[in-house]
Parts: structure tokens; C-alpha cells; sequence
């Protein structure tokens, strides 16, 4: 969530490019943001659908070793959403290796049994899935709040040209290209084979989960050797823009995942999601 400053013709004039830089990316890096993350999925078979969402960072300065940010609503979320997300405002320190701790657990712990009560629920049922309007995990442990940091996750992520980056789903690392570049932004890509396992232990997992919302439980075993059945092959694409200090400001995920069943018949999945650094303003956020 951050900055690299190009070469001068002498040490001099070097120091000093880089001490403007550093005095501006600590400027910029104590100023709250949003970041705006959109997905538009297509089944393959006639089924599509939408979802946007947002979340405030707020970095704590002054931090020497990692860095500190609170996350929150927007500004323009509405006191029921609010209530409804006990996780939030979180404080969440990130040390220089990339590990996330949770600095506020306490009193985000203490939040848990009035949301439960609230909601009509006991402790018993903490962990378990329902439907509402939509699928909903009764959530209670406030460290999962780490989880919502690294889904809305930016970087840093060095794309020098060339060098390996590794996403989640992917049989590999693929290596940064750039694809644009201009005087204000660039533009780099990087391409993966999905790996076919985490596909099909993702959609297994679903499975457990629908299972248990339709009082119908299918062991986490059983429904991994039903996805087994079938073949699965795919790619993602990586796309990364960056502002003129180097910092992602934008960066979009396409997987694309082809599914073959016992019988032959094949589809084709997409999804496309886009995670987006803004200035804060009136964004309605779903979480």
C-alpha cells in the first residue's frame, strides 16, 4: 500500500530525488483512502452476477518497523450496517515480512455477544451457515477480520520486470511484463495456470456449506471425490496500474476456469475482479 524513485546523474542530485519522494509518499501515506473492489462473475451457463464493495484505510503514522491502518466502513455506510459488522473499526499491524497482527482483539471480542443477541443467535451457533437473503456464516472470531485486510490487499508487490509473483490458486508464480507505460501511470500483466486442486477444493467446500444451510451434510471428503469427476483446466491474468511513484492504484484479476463433466459436455467460467485505490467520497459499501 507504496513508492520507488528513479536514478539522477549524480549522488547529489540522487539524496536529494530521494528524500522528495519519501517526503511526499509520507505525506500521502497518513491520508485515509477507500479501497473499491467490484466483482462481475459468468457461470458459463446463463448465470451472472455483480458485487461491489468498499472499505476505509486510515494508516497511523509515525510506524518504523511495518505499519499500522485502521479499517472501517465508509464514511457513507448507515448506522444498521454498522451494527451488522462487529469486525469493524479494526486496527490491524502489518510487520515487514507481511504477517498481520490484530492490535484492537479485545475490544472487538467484547462486541460479539451484543451482535449474537441482536440477531436472535447463542454462542452454540457461532461457526455454522444460514440463508437469509444471501449465504451468511455466524462469524464470531474477531482474528477473521485479518482475512477482510488481505482481500482488499494492494501490495507492495515489486514488478520489476521479469521478476515472479505468486497469487492463490495458481499452480506457479508468473513472471511481470510491462504492458503500458506512459508519464503518469503503468501498466504491467502477469499470467498463471490455475491449478485444478484448489478449484476443485474451493467449489468442495461450497458444497459442505450448501449442504449444511439445506440440512442435508455432505462431508468435506465426499464432496471432493464428486468434484474429482471432473476435469478442470483454466488460466488467470494479472493486471497492475501504478501511479507515478510506483504505488498499485488499480489492479484486476481474471480467472477463467474451464470445467469438463463425466459425460463429455464442457463449460466455461469467468470471473473478474477489480480492486481499486480512491479518495474517499460516497461510496456505498455491501459488507
Amino acid at each position: 500500500m507504496k513508492v520507488c524513485a528513479g536514478f539522477a546523474a549524480t549522488v547529489l542530485s540522487l539524496v536529494s530525488l530521494t528524500q522528495e519522494a519519501d517526503a511526499r509518499e509520507s505525506s500521502h501515506s497518513a491520508e485515509p483512502y477507500l479501497l473499491v473492489s467490484t466483482l462481475h462473475t459468468d457461470d458459463g451457463e446463463g448465470g451472472t452476477s455483480f458485487d461491489r464493495d468498499a472499505i476505509l484505510v486510515t494508516p497511523i503514522p509515525g510506524e518504523t518497523d511495518g505499519s499500522t491502518a485502521i479499517y472501517d466502513l465508509p464514511p457513507t455506510s448507515s448506522e444498521a450496517e454498522r451494527s451488522s459488522n462487529w469486525h469493524l473499526p479494526a486496527i490491524i499491524r502489518v510487520q515487514p515480512d507481511g504477517s498481520r497482527t490484530l492490535v484492537n482483539e479485545t475490544e472487538l471480542a467484547a462486541k460479539v455477544d451484543p451482535w449474537l443477541e441482536r440477531g436472535g443467535y447463542t454462542r452454540e451457533t457461532c461457526g455454522h451457515w444460514i440463508f437469509t437473503w444471501s449465504a451468511f456464516k455466524i462469524d464470531c472470531d474477531p482474528l477473521s477480520v485479518l482475512a477482510i485486510a488481505e482481500e482488499f490487499d494492494l501490495g507492495p508487490i515489486d514488478l520489476q520486470v521479469g521478476r515472479p509473483v505468486t497469487i492463490k490458486g495458481a499452480t506457479a508464480s508468473g513472471k511481470v511484463k510491462l504492458a503500458r507505460s506512459s508519464a503518469t501511470t503503468k501498466t504491467y500483466i502477469v499470467n498463471y495456470t490455475l491449478n485444478p486442486d484448489f478449484i476443485r477444493r474451493t467449489r468442495a467446500e461450497s458444497d459442505v456449506v450448501v449442504g449444511q444451510i439445506l440440512k442435508k451434510p455432505v462431508t468435506l471428503e465426499e464432496a471432493l471425490a464428486g468434484q474429482g469427476r471432473q476435469s478442470i483446466s483454466g488460466e488467470i491474468s494479472d493486471q497492475f496500474e501504478t501511479d507515478q511513484t510506483g504505488r498499485i492504484i488499480r489492479r484486476t484479476t481474471t480467472t477463467t476456469i474451464v470445467t469438463v463433466g463425466e459425460d463429455g459436455k464442457g463449460r466455461t467460467s469467468t470471473s473478474v475482479r477489480t480492486l481499486e485505490r480512491q479518495k474517499p467520497k460516497s461510496v456505498k459499501s455491501d459488507r
